[in-house]
């Protein structure tokens, strides 16, 4: 939600004040950036693609299902509907790779055969929701959340949601602009070959609700909670296994539409689908320096 819309929908009386503000260039109530960051570097990003594993013989069959919503913000924001658009295309460049897509919610048919449920969406995260994906892990499958996905909307099961993907976000903080991603485990699959800090223009979540020492954190953003405080190092990127079984890729990072054609985004998206799924980690890499846009101008 923007605070501009707040501001006037709560206290109708300081529209004109807000109005005067923006005016005279005061910046306090801007929502964000509202330009990309430049690209990367492409021979830092062959440098990190050539780090990773050569996978040998052919890909597993993955099913991939990307479940998205209506859009609830501003252009160039929080665009699920594009997201669905393009990204079946995207990912169905990788060889024996499937991939379907749902509006809001997939039906009882729709999850037949699917490996790994991609959800980027605003949504309640109802029982039948939290019933379908323990299903779909306890059969061996996968979840991925991206942004807003991490946070059930009203009435929604909020222990029952991070039994699913071990935290989750009750909406108490959160900033737009610059963030520098510090990974916490450059080893792990989904992060090899990455820098071990990262520079990127989107939006933070924090703090995050649930028992950290269950889940493999593997980048954090300094943020603070308390504003007289220091920044502490607050969850961005995280994979989790239930006690159900499967598997769970958590980013909180998707805001502004740029980020999903930032290779290094992609390249941990797209290894934590294909790790969710539990196929074959590397195998979309290619695929984070391929031209397709995912929001079309």
């Amino acid at each position: 939600m923007h605070l501009q819309e707040v501001t006037m929908r709560s206290f109708p009386g300081c529209a004109v004040l807000l109005f005067l503000l923006l005016a005279s260039g005061t910046a306090a109530l801007a929502e964000g950036p509202t330009t990309a960051p430049s690209p990367r570097d492409p021979a830092e990003v062959a440098a990190v693609l050539a780090k990773a594993p050569k996978m040998s013989g052919q890909s597993q069959p993955i099913h991939v299902i990307i479940i998205a919503g209506p859009k609830d913000h501003g252009p160039g924001e929080h665009d699920y509907p594009a997201f669905q658009k393009s990204w079946p295309s995207l990912l169905g460049k990788s060889p024996n790779t499937k991939v379907s897509t749902a509006w809001e919610w997939p039906t009882p048919e729709q999850w037949e055969g699917v490996d790994v449920a991609v959800c980027y969406l605003r949504t309640k995260w109802s029982k039948e929701q939290i019933d379908d994906i323990k299903k779909l892990q306890s059969r061996g499958g996968g979840v991925v959340l991206v942004h807003w996905a991490i946070a059930p909307d009203q009435g929604g099961l909020w222990d029952e949601h991070r039994a699913l993907v071990g935290l989750n976000w009750k909406r108490l903080k959160y900033r737009h602009g610059p963030l520098d991603l510090k990974l916490t485990q450059p080893n792990n699959p989904i992060t090899l070959g990455l820098p071990s800090t990262i520079h990127v223009i989107d939006e933070a979540y924090w703090p995050m609700e649930g028992d950290m020492s269950k889940i493999t954190l593997l980048a954090t953003s300094d943020e603070r909670t308390i504003d007289t405080e220091p920044a502490a190092p607050m969850p961005m990127f995280w994979t989790y296994q239930p006690a159900h079984g499967g598997r769970a890729f958590v980013c909180i990072l998707g805001h502004y539409m740029w980020t999903f054609d930032d290779p290094y985004f992609r390249l941990m998206l797209m290894r934590g689908i294909a790790w969710s799924a539990n196929k074959d980690v590397y195998r979309f890499d290619a695929l984070a320096t391929d031209p397709m846009k995912t929001l079309e101008k």
